[in-house]
């Protein structure tokens, strides 16, 4: 990896320079006394002194790995990157807390889902053992019914019916069978 301290200090220069900053306020926040010394820096005739790094750090925030890597965000934000991690951090802990939550609920839905589904299962074995143990017991009836049999069977019923006298014949005879009484 080359580091090119001339290359991201001039990346620097220009987005200080389209924040509104001047020459000379670019200049005076490095520490330098003249814009001269700010012209060298950038064409690459001089180093970047440690003294105006640290200067560029503190006044205008910039971010030292940018300066160095030209890597990460230019600019320093109130926070620093430790606390930003440490934030982004604590938010996935969080949103894996709750996605934990979540997976358990579920597996507790699916353990009740499951044991209904055996008490279902247990309930429909019964009732069907029940029903043909009942079925066993009770007398077959036979689905092939004679017609001709049945229509003799009921014949015969009113016929021996008709040769019998109902009760109230039986006592209309016997009432015209008594002698008069005089």
């Amino acid at each position: 990896m080359e580091i090119n301290i001339t290359k991201n200090f001039n990346e620097i220069f220009e987005a200080l320079s389209k924040k509104n900053m001047n020459i000379t306020a670019i200049a005076k926040a490095m520490g330098f006394t003249t814009s001269a010394q700010l012209h060298s820096v950038s064409k690459g005739e001089s180093m970047l002194s440690t003294k105006a790094i640290v200067s560029l750090i503190q006044n205008a925030n910039i971010n030292p790995v940018y300066i160095f890597l030209g890597k990460g965000n230019m600019f320093l934000s109130d926070e620093d990157e430790t606390e930003i991690l440490k934030k982004e951090n604590q938010k996935w802990i969080q949103k894996h807390d709750e996605a934990l939550k979540v997976v358990m609920n579920l597996h507790q839905m699916i353990e009740q889902l499951r044991k209904r589904n055996d008490d279902l299962i247990n309930i429909t074995s019964a009732a069907l053992k029940y029903h043909q143990e009942k079925k066993e017991k009770e007398p077959q009836a036979s689905d092939d019914y004679d017609a001709e049999a049945i229509l003799t069977h009921y014949k015969k019923i009113i016929e021996v019916k008709d040769s019998h006298s109902t009760d109230e014949e039986i006592i209309a005879k016997n009432e015209f069978l008594k002698p008069e009484k005089k």
